[in-house]
């Protein structure tokens, strides 16, 4: 069975990738520091805001189960919802 052949579009990805994955991107503090050209500046801010939108989505998400557990603590405490084998 023959190989299957990328796409251009997944090429210029996987080249994105590399480039923003890669350890020579990390220097280490005692080192020169080097000059960053434009491309991998503008891929790392691109980076960063994925990081920011996750995060958001994912702060959402934790507030909205905690507020829902302590309002259902509070039905259940006030007996407005009652559990079998639960009692406050």
């Amino acid at each position: 069975m023959a190989k299957r052949k990328k796409t251009l579009e997944q090429k210029k990805l996987a080249d994105m990738r590399h480039q923003v994955y890669s350890l020579d991107s990390y220097s280490p503090i005692s080192s020169v520091k080097r000059e960053v050209p434009s491309a991998e500046h503008s891929t790392s801010l691109t980076t960063v805001s994925y990081l920011r939108h996750d995060i958001l989505k994912t702060s959402i998400l934790t507030a909205a189960i905690l507020f829902s557990q302590i309002l259902l603590l509070i039905l259940i405490k006030n007996r407005v919802v009652s559990v079998p084998f639960i009692s406050y």
